[in-house]
């Protein structure tokens, strides 16, 4: 006994394509029926689900013969789910394979195109033109990342003045002690970092005053 006919239905044929019928719609035909075996699979398995209720009810009523019938039937569709199940990756991986032979055959047919339009296009490259594009691009990146450590330095400074280290570490010995956790490292305020970042603040700040920053030189410079 089955769970479903595995008989092809004339719904699933593949589109007429006169005498010829194309890798892809084999590996289309291949997929449908792969679906069709995991919906089997799973009918399996949902009927494997019923008859072992069967055999708990049939034990609970002493009912010896009935939950032995029960669990046979219970273990033929579980074997009968993982057939169907072994037959769809089966035919999965035709299908892939099928997939995989077309896109093949028309990469192949694309490369042979390619080709002599690729070698038209090397004859007419100049390698000092190239050699110059590629010299203006370096210089439009260096002009970028200056840009973007004067805005992150910008950013910094201002993140510095509107959050002030003393709240970051009341609100770090806060969250400490509410979940027994040490924090003594991470504090700005304690031991060497104390001494530290102050003074890399305070440097920081009167960098502009002692001279021009570096960065902005460098942008000046672009």
């Amino acid at each position: 006994q089955v769970c479903a006919s595995l008989d092809p239905s004339p719904s699933h044929a593949p589109p007429a394509m006169g005498n010829k019928t194309s890798l892809m719609d084999t590996a289309f035909e291949m997929k449908l029926k792969s679906k069709e075996l995991q919906r089997m699979s799973k009918k399996c398995e949902k009927e494997e689900k019923q008859e072992r209720a069967k055999v708990k009810a049939a034990i609970e009523k002493g009912n010896r013969d009935g939950a032995q019938v029960f669990a046979q039937n219970a273990i033929r569709k579980k074997s009968e789910a993982l057939n169907y199940l072994r037959m769809s990756a089966k035919f999965d991986a035709v299908a892939s394979k099928l997939e995989s032979a077309d896109m093949t055959k028309d990469l192949h047919k694309s490369i042979a195109k390619t080709v002599p339009q690729l070698e038209k296009a090397m004859k007419k490259m100049d390698i000092e033109d190239i050699s110059k594009d590629m010299e203006k691009f370096e210089k439009m990146l260096e002009d970028l990342d200056v840009r973007a450590d004067y805005i992150t330095q910008a950013v910094d400074a201002t993140n510095a003045a509107s959050t002030p280290a003393d709240q970051v570490d009341d609100l770090l010995k806060q969250v400490g002690e509410e979940h027994q956790l040490d924090v003594s490292n991470m504090l700005t305020a304690v031991g060497p970092a104390t001494s530290q970042l102050p003074q890399q603040q305070q440097q920081a700040a009167a960098a502009p005053a002692a001279g021009e920053d570096p960065l902005m030189a460098r942008l000046n410079a672009l």
